[in-house]
């Protein structure tokens, strides 16, 4: 499935690279909220997380002031923790996401462009903890994760070959992280500033 996955998107960019007009380079920079989301054994514990880094790097096709397209490569990583009278669980969880956002430009408005497409995540390591004790295997993670992006763009600091725009952007899930039944979700709400180099 993993290799389905690549295999599609990996062709679906050749084929729209090869025949966009406009291609640049394009950067992120900025912070993720992560969102852990489990639901196991009948309990919803709360877990608690810190900001990460939101980095990613990639390619943009098309027309930046209509209609683009963008495959973004990154890293995600997630540490969080649900402290109780008697537990202390801890969660880590680090994947390397290929994201593809499909983004539509508005002239002239607050809002420069709103984007929306899909994310592949490709696990790297995962661990959990109970009282310091490891309590599960990394097999029982989902090896491939499949996540949906929404993106607001802000306007900002516009040339013939850089753009920088703030950015504000969600990530849900689709599928459970856990491979053994209980439901697990990272999702995140990162913002920062997006960069597109045009040649």
């Amino acid at each position: 499935m993993r290799r389905l996955g690549l295999t599609t998107i990996f062709i679906f960019f050749i084929s729209a690279f090869t025949n966009a007009q406009q291609v640049g380079f394009q950067f992120y920079q900025g912070v993720n909220k992560p969102m852990v989301s489990y639901q196991g054994n009948g309990e919803s514990p709360s877990y608690k997380s810190n900001f990460e880094s939101d980095t990613r790097i990639g390619v943009w096709v098309g027309d930046l002031n209509k209609l683009s397209f963008s495959m973004l490569m990154g890293a995600s990583t997630v540490n969080a923790i649900y402290t109780s009278n008697e537990l202390i669980s801890s969660f880590s969880h680090s994947s390397l996401l290929i994201d593809i956002p499909i983004r539509y430009s508005f002239l002239e408005s607050p809002i420069s462009s709103i984007a929306l497409g899909p994310s592949l995540g490709v696990l790297v390591a995962s661990s959990q903890t109970t009282n310091g004790l490891p309590v599960r295997s990394e097999a029982i993670f989902n090896q491939t994760n499949y996540s949906v992006l929404a993106e607001i763009a802000f306007t900002g600091y516009t040339s013939d070959k850089l753009n920088i725009h703030p950015y504000m952007c969600y990530r849900m899930m689709l599928n459970s992280a856990d491979s053994d039944g209980d439901k697990l979700h990272l999702n995140g709400l990162s913002f920062g500033l997006r960069m597109d180099f045009a040649k």
